[in-house]
């Protein structure tokens, strides 16, 4: 066990001390700003106990009041598992394996990673006091200090305590670390120990009671003790390294902390927080003096817990704003210089002149220069003010004189100076009659063009020219001993002209009031505004430094671009110029610059940039610049289907959802935390978008009714430096198909459309062919009609005709012989009238009217009573009363079937001698029975002669239109014909 000795603390205590209060008031404006979350952001509690980022990106806050999730923007407040007294987070921890341990007031331990939950109840044997430390050692075994004293060790599933008997001093609170070989070291009770061979050993001991300990870069430990900070190698030898300033409470360390940088932070329990570089040690103010926990995330911003102050976040200061707060008589900055000294000379808006030369802000005791206009210093360290009436002041070591008009002095009101390379001094004045350089006491008059008004802006280009812009939108240049109006060399001859500066590649920079920024080189001029990636289109002051960069004070705020993106911009291409700017995430209040006098922002010889604002003088640290070379780590929160969460899967995973969803939405973010507003975001969905998308400020993408498919959700993120994580995220999933989108679905529809076709056609062509069938069966019919009508007119009434024909020819040639005559007209008579009949029958058949069973009835029934009577038989009928159950029949049957019947009838006069004859007509909705029956003398057998003709004719006629007939003779008792027809084929 080794010791620090009093007399070597002693003196690094003194030599630390001294040299850090000197330190301590020379940055009494600290270079850091905090800032800060509280409850009302969305903060569980201001009681922060833990800060930890996981390896997602996540910040992850305990409080005394919860634990949330934090992501930049948004704080998500975790449920932990319930059902004990009081679930305050009093301590936790982020094991090797990116899980949380969460230690909770009344000495119950919490596990989670994921949604797991593991519990560890003070029943496994743990301590039931307030925990107060956690740390893992080689082995995973997680270690819980208690405010008993007691030291638990959680491991396996099984906790183990350890107190005296394991070498832990008896009274005190215990702090415990591990190191960078994960060696557990324990401070307790003034004594400083390693854990080995499951006891704890003493190393070192020390007055003071109060330690606590920090892993330190390259083995060992800090520790501080009381207000003594000392660095502790890995074998116990110990150095002392600084001590933090006195103050009104006595140090007590809290919290210890080595950054990226090797800085160690140190948290009190009332004085506040504390950064030791070096030797050097600052305090940092915070929004509460008594810190509970410090950490670094992957940005290299410093995350503070305080005990009701809420969450801090310390960031290095870039741009740091003097005001009325810091001494200034007021808030304006009309011009600002430095000179060879270091020292910062203001003129306000109010027109005092102050100065910086002693520390504070303080207007010089000699000035009686009334009220200033501009202030600059030639490189011989002369320092010369302008003023309004009262001429140009000299301020050289100590001594300040006046040159007026008497001395050469063009005009008392001057409204712009500006020291050259060669150490002349340019002065312009109030109105813009003239220009004036002063060389060697020596004052040169320029004429102005005609009507100028008042220069506001003068600078000098790579090559010595002396370049101005004033009140009336001209740019100007000296050339030789005239003064050459330039303005036609760009393209914005009609905008104010705010500000100018160059550079050393012999670019001319011009700010414009709404115009944006013009580069005239070689002369070609170019001009760049807020479509070009620029902040700000009105610019009221430029300055370029020496690490490749232009700030710009604009009406909006403080803004930074790279030099070289600005050369090699050019019109039309695609570059875009990225700006980058400093505002409230740098704690910094809403900035206007100010404009109108010359000199306005500057550089200083240490490569500060001094910028004129509404709220005071703006400093500009580039050396603090750090570029977030971080790439966002991308993170898909949520998916949502019609309001419903849905569970992410791998990325090698497809995840299948239900077809007809109404809205599809995903929630995304980044964490990230500089600037995390300016986060930005794009997404595509592979399978719907053409392209990627811009996300808009809601962090989320929806999407309604997507078709069925194959979609993989893709979402990138930049941060503020415009760095881009292109990777992302992604999210693979299918929408279902509908049952009538599914392929076996198309096959049977295809299959059930191409077999509806195929009918379709068919029965297209089968009913085509149908139609022409039966169009060339109605062709038939009326071509046999015609045929019939023909052979009937041809058979009868050419028969008669041919008769008549003959008879006349006879009745000629007998003349002379009248009885002759007399017969032969009888019989011409007799033919005639049989010829009218039978063309009667052929038009009764033809007739369409006629095409009825009624009317064949009729027709026929007269005709068989006609028939007969002429003969002197007795005809019988014996026709259905009513209408037929079938009334409508064929001309062509109509005609057979009265053929039949009148042969039958012919043969009853000719063959039958018969004395009665009966017409039995019975009708069905089939067939149709016609029965012709006598009384003659009969027959037992058909004839073979002129009857026998009669009765095949009958028999050939029914045949023809589809019937039968049937003749059946008795000998003594006559004969009964028979005509049965189907009346389905003839209707």
């Amino acid at each position: 066990m080794g010791s620090v000795s009093n007399t070597s603390r002693h003196f690094f205590g003194v030599l630390a001390l001294s040299f850090c209060l000197w330190n301590f008031a020379a940055q009494a404006g600290t270079p850091w700003f905090a800032r800060v979350w509280q409850v009302d952001d969305g903060l569980p509690g201001d009681n922060v106990t833990g800060v930890a980022q996981t390896k997602d990106g996540y910040l992850w806050i305990a409080t005394q009041t919860g634990l949330a999730r934090f992501d930049g923007i948004h704080f998500l407040n975790y449920k932990i598992p319930r059902g004990r007294s009081r679930p305050i987070i009093r301590a936790m921890l982020l094991d090797d394996q990116d899980r949380l341990w969460l230690a909770e007031e009344g000495g119950d331990v919490v596990c989670m990673l994921g949604e797991e939950r593991l519990i560890y109840p003070t029943t496994n044997g743990l301590s039931k006091s307030q925990p107060l430390e956690m740390t893992q050692d080689a082995g995973g075994g997680v270690w819980v200090a208690n405010a008993d004293g007691t030291v638990c060790r959680i491991l396996g599933g099984k906790a183990t305590r350890f107190g005296d008997k394991e070498g832990l001093p008896i009274s005190g609170t215990c702090c415990l670390i591990r190191d960078e070989q994960k060696q557990v070291w324990f401070a307790k009770a003034g004594q400083v120990g390693v854990f080995r061979g499951g006891k704890f050993a003493t190393v070192l001991s020390f007055n003071e009671r109060t330690i606590h300990l920090q892993a330190r870069s390259g083995g060992g430990v800090w520790i501080c003790a009381g207000d003594r900070l000392s660095s502790c190698d890995a074998k116990g030898a110990t150095v002392e390294v600084a001590t933090i300033p006195p103050d009104t409470t006595t140090a007590r360390p809290t919290a210890l902390f080595e950054d990226s940088k090797h800085a160690v932070w140190i948290g009190t329990m009332a004085g506040g927080l504390f950064r030791c570089e070096g030797t050097n040690v600052l305090r940092v103010e915070t929004s509460h003096r008594r810190i509970r926990s410090i950490t670094e995330d992957r940005e290299g911003n410093i995350w503070v817990g305080t005990d009701g102050g809420g969450l801090n976040r310390l960031r290095q200061q870039v741009v740091e704003v003097q005001g009325k707060e810091a001494g200034l008589p007021f808030d304006t900055v009309r011009s600002v210089c430095e000179d060879t000294n270091g020292t910062f000379w203001v003129v306000t808006q109010t027109g005092e002149l102050v100065n910086n030369e002693s520390g504070n802000w303080k207007t010089l005791p000699t000035w009686t220069g009334g009220q200033a206009t501009c202030v600059t210093c030639d490189k011989s360290g002369v320092v010369w003010i302008g003023t309004f009436s009262r001429g140009l002041h000299r301020w050289q070591n100590g001594n300040l004189t006046v040159l007026r008009r008497t001395a050469g002095l063009a005009q008392s009101s001057i409204r712009s100076l500006f020291a050259d390379s060669r150490g002349d001094l340019w002065i312009a004045f109030s109105t813009g009659e003239i220009l004036q350089r002063l060389h060697d006491g020596d004052f040169k008059n320029y004429d102005l063009p005609t009507d100028s008004r008042a220069i506001r802006a003068i600078t000098e280009d790579a090559n010595g020219s002396i370049w101005l812009a004033n009140l009336d939108m001209r740019l100007l240049r000296v050339g030789g001993d005239a003064v050459v109006d330039e303005t036609e060399k760009t393209t914005e001859p009609y905008h104010p002209i705010r500000s100018l500066a160059a550079t050393p590649d012999g670019s001319l920079w011009i700010g414009y009031s709404s115009s944006g920024l013009g580069r005239l080189k070689d002369g070609k001029f170019v001009k760049i505004g807020r479509d070009e990636g620029l902040r700000d289109d009105s610019i009221c002051s430029l300055a370029p430094d020496g690490s490749g960069s232009m700030w710009f004070g604009s009406d909006h705020g403080i803004f930074r671009a790279s030099i070289n993106e600005l050369l090699h911009f050019e019109p039309g291409g695609d570059l875009q110029i990225k700006c980058y700017g400093y505002g409230r995430d740098e704690g910094l209040p809403s900035l206007q610059a100010y404009y109108g006098y010359a000199p306005g922002a500057g550089v200083t010889r240490d490569g500060r940039i001094l910028i004129p604002t509404h709220s005071g003088l703006a400093i500009v640290h580039p050396d603090r610049v750090r570029n977030n070379s971080v790439k966002p780590p991308v993170i898909i929160e949520r998916v949502e289907m019609d309001g419903l969460s849905i569970e992410s899967q791998p990325v090698s995973q497809r995840l299948q959802l239900r077809p007809g969803h109404r809205k599809l939405e995903f929630t995304f973010t980044a964490p990230s935390f500089i600037e995390s507003e300016k986060v930005r975001f794009r997404y595509w969905l592979e399978g719907w978008d053409e392209d990627w998308v811009e996300a808009e400020a809601n962090r989320s993408a929806s999407y309604s009714r997507l078709p069925a498919g194959q979609y993989r959700f893709h979402v990138s993120a930049g941060n503020s430096d415009d760095l881009w994580n292109e990777n992302g995220a992604q999210f693979a999933f299918e929408v279902a198909p509908f049952f009538w989108q599914t392929w076996w679905f198309r096959l049977v529809a295809i299959g059930g459309f191409s077999m509806g076709i195929f009918a379709m056609a068919r029965y297209v062509s089968v009913k085509r062919l149908r139609k022409k069938l039966k169009r060339l069966e109605e062709e038939n019919v009326l071509q046999s009609e015609r045929a019939r009508i023909a052979q009937d007119i041809h058979d009868d009434i050419g028969a008669h005709m041919t008769q008549i024909s003959l008879l006349t020819e006879l009745t000629q040639q007998h003349i002379t012989q009248p009885e002759l005559v007399n017969e032969h007209v009888t019989k011409i008579a007799a033919m005639s009238r049989q010829g009218i009949k039978s063309l009667d029958e052929i038009v009764w058949a033809v007739n369409p009217r006629n095409d009825t069973l009624a009317d064949l009835l009729d027709y026929a029934g007269q005709y068989a009573v006609d028939f007969l009577q002429s003969a002197d038989i007795r005809c019988r009928i014996d026709f259905p009363t009513g209408q037929p159950p079938c009334n409508i029949i064929s001309g062509e049957a109509r005609h057979g079937l009265f053929l039949a019947v009148k042969e039958a009838l012919n043969n009853v006069i000719k063959h039958a001698q018969a004395s009665e004859v009966w017409l039995r007509v019975a009708v069905t909705d089939e067939t149709l029975r016609w029965t012709i029956e006598d009384n003659g003398h009969g027959f037992a057998a058909a004839p073979d002669n002129a009857l026998a003709d009669g009765l095949r004719n009958m028999q050939a006629r029914l045949a023809e239109i589809g019937g039968t007939c049937s003749i059946e003779g008795r000998p003594g008792a006559g004969v009964r014909i028979q005509f049965e027809l189907p009346l389905r084929r003839h209707a």
